[in-house]
């Protein structure tokens, strides 16, 4: 008689962001850009070129929807939710203040 086995499989969580990037960066496509320090309050972005971005997480009301193609040969494209997420992370000049983010806040 066969015996039943428990699931090993663990489950992993993603926390997806969406990021807005300020008007001023006029980074090319290609260039790489880093985040450091995603997981405190202050995170920040760098560029190729030493600009240095400072971020500052905002909790939405709901959730945005990430939707993606799902394009296997056998089917016709269809769109599906690839991901959510609850928090925006908006990107400044790191020599602005604290007022001046705000006010660009919609």
């Amino acid at each position: 008689m066969p015996t039943a086995r428990a699931s090993t499989r663990t489950i992993v969580k993603r926390d997806h962001v969406i990021c807005e990037l300020p008007l001023e960066l006029e980074a090319l496509p290609g260039e790489q850009i880093r985040f450091e320090g995603l997981d405190t309050e202050s995170p920040t972005l760098r560029t190729m070129d030493g600009r240095r971005y400072v971020g500052r997480y905002i909790l939405g009301v709901g959730e945005t929807l990430v939707i993606g193609m799902d394009e296997s040969e056998e089917r016709k494209p269809e769109a599906g939710i690839v991901a959510t997420a609850e928090r925006r992370l908006r990107f400044a000049p790191a020599g602005r203040t604290a007022s001046e983010n705000a006010r660009e806040a919609p």
